[in-house]
């Protein structure tokens, strides 16, 4: 089958590279068979294909939509594999097939008759779309979407009142407690999502589209959904669908389904690259300690092997005739059923060795113990490998936070790659960090995790954290006196004195007091500058007198006006409050 498209069904996906555990089920690949709703395992080697779960079978009565698992992620530390269908959601099942989940079902929404491309007239909003899929190892969170901008009884332009379609939201990993984290993210059909925990980033893609504006992007926002932006544009002949991430060195890897490609971009943007040509490639995942690369050969109907470096083919590890999905979906019509073929569409890796390392910060210092908003403050951190086995390449996070626990309100801000470790060998680095402006004042924590993407399971994952209270403080500048004339003539000189204050907590740096003309008493950016003078260092509580002279143009209406002084006006310090700085004074132009 020669460039397969859902059409209106939707797009296929790829799968995120999970991570394992010392038990069966590991070293394995999974992946999925979506035109016949199988997930199917196999060895790394390709032998011993066995089908781990039948997604036909759970179908609902009267459901009149064939089963299309897409996503697919593998938790093989909590035991199972997530993945989302086209049509009905958010789906899980244990690592040996039982125990099957809808975590996320999905209710059919009716509105006002509409016709969607190419020619499907209905009432009703029934298929989601929101095939993307991935775990933040750190927090324990499931994250997935964008659904589809248009079709979804998610969130739709044609529901009554109209909502927004195209959002990337999160929830723990039972389905629980779902959170809207983006909006917007696409304007088209769906596709992948991959998260880049070092740096705290999400990946998800746009692909081509018949029928709805064509993206052929790849988009990048924090985790937070914040700060979208276009990583990649495929100038119409991509197709993207499938991303994964290497974070520890920096590159983004991606199928081009129309243009038969794996690609490969650094993530400042830079060595953008064909890694290899593949006819209809589907899902990718990354073996970076073998420096493989795993491709599914979707038209093919084969799941392959290539070389990390160059892209050229290592081994075709599965076929239409290993797999062997039974029983099959009909891909054709009623009149005349032919069944689906073997079409693998996104793959996952569980690459678990036993025994496992197990990664601690076992020392901690900080340049200061006392840092002002917006600062920057030194975190050195020895990084070590107790466990019994050798480490992979793993990143060291920091998160700062309100107590002294992690937990899913925490912000990351920063990280540094820890190298490959031996058991009972350490790492340490330096990280500069910069305390966010937004940050209440006060005790606050940094606590560093060792291991904080989740490169590779551990003896022990409840030992990664050390944490550190800080003092966080600002300065708080305010105007506490301002004297001028309470009259003055036009064409006259008048001087305007000042007593510029820091009434906070933190040492003030050098600063400038600017004084306005304005009709009312408070300030805005159309009010006129008639002066200003520099405020040196303040430290806590401490006050400078300043002034400066203006002389009254000739050509100024007479009438009544405030001379508004405002501190720190350049806005060079953060502080705990920037709505506090001005003073008025009421002056009389005759």
């Amino acid at each position: 089958m020669k460039r397969f498209r859902f059409g209106w069904i939707g797009l296929l996906a790829g799968l995120w590279v999970g991570w394992g555990q010392g038990d069966a089920f590991a070293q394995k690949i999974y992946w999925t068979d979506v035109l016949n709703g199988k997930i199917q395992s196999a060895n790394l080697d390709g032998t011993g294909v066995t089908t781990v779960f039948d997604a036909v079978s759970v179908l609902p009565t009267g459901f009149t939509h064939p089963a299309r698992p897409a996503f697919l992620v593998v938790d093989p530390k909590g035991g199972w594999i997530y993945w989302t269908d086209l049509w009905s959601g958010v789906h899980r099942v244990r690592l040996d097939g039982t125990g099957y989940q809808n975590i996320v079902p999905i209710t059919p929404v009716t509105i006002p008759q509409h016709t969607f491309p190419p020619d499907r007239t209905t009432t009703i909003l029934e298929r989601p779309d929101a095939q993307g899929i991935a775990l933040d190892p750190v927090r324990n969170l499931l994250y997935w979407g964008p659904d589809h901008p248009f079709e979804s009884p998610l969130g739709s332009p044609y529901m009554n009142p109209p909502a927004e379609g195209g959002h990337v939201r999160m929830s723990n990993p039972d389905g629980t407690a779902v959170v809207d984290i983006h909006n917007t993210g696409i304007d088209g059909y769906t596709s992948a999502l991959a998260l880049d925990m070092t740096r705290g980033k999400m990946y998800f893609s746009s692909p081509t589209s018949n029928y709805y504006p064509t993206g052929n992007n790849l988009y990048r926002a924090n985790l937070d959904g914040s700060n979208k932006e276009i990583f990649y544009h495929g100038n119409g002949n991509c197709d993207p669908r499938d991303i994964k991430v290497d974070e520890a060195a920096g590159k983004v890897y991606w199928n081009c389904f129309w243009a038969g490609a794996v690609m490969q971009q650094n993530v400042d943007g830079t060595g953008n690259k064909i890694l290899a040509s593949v006819s209809g490639p589907g899902g990718i995942a990354l073996d970076l300690g073998a420096g493989m690369i795993y491709v599914l050969e979707s038209d093919a109907g084969t799941v392959t092997r290539r070389n990390l470096l160059d892209g050229t083919l290592d081994a075709v590890l599965v076929t239409e005739a290993t797999a062997n999905p039974q029983p099959r979906q009909n891909c054709g019509t009623d009149a005349a059923p032919d069944p689906c073929p073997f079409y693998p569409q996104g793959i996952a890796l569980d690459l678990t060795v036993p025994p496992n390392p197990d990664m601690i910060v076992s020392g901690l210092t900080t340049s200061a113990t006392t840092v002002a908003l917006g600062a920057d403050i030194t975190v050195t951190d020895t990084t070590k490998n107790q466990g019994t086995a050798s480490a992979g390449a793993s990143a060291t996070l920091i998160y700062l936070s309100n107590d002294a626990t992690l937990d899913g309100a925490d912000r990351q801000i920063g990280g540094r790659p820890v190298e490959p470790l031996i058991a009972g060998s350490s790492n340490s680095g330096t990280t500069t960090v910069t305390i966010p402006s937004n940050t209440p004042a006060g005790t606050r924590y940094l606590i560093v995790v060792a291991d904080g993407g989740k490169a590779f399971p551990e003896l022990n994952e409840n030992n990664n954290t050390w944490t550190k209270s800080i003092t966080v403080a600002a300065p708080d500048f305010i105007v506490s006196a301002l004297s001028a004339p309470t009259r003055a003539s036009v064409g006259s000189t008048i001087t305007i004195k000042d007593t510029t204050k820091n009434q906070g907590t933190f040492a003030a740096i050098a600063s400038t007091t600017t004084y306005y003309l304005s009709t009312d008493a408070f300030y805005d950016g159309g009010d006129l500058v008639i002066g200003s003078h520099t405020v040196p260092t303040l430290s806590s509580g401490a006050s400078y007198n300043g002034f400066a002279s203006y002389t009254i143009p000739q050509s100024t209406v007479r009438q009544t006006y405030y001379i508004i002084a405002r501190a720190d006006a350049g806005l060079a310090a953060a502080e705990t409050n920037e709505t506090n700085n001005t003073r008025a004074f009421k002056i009389t132009v005759k």
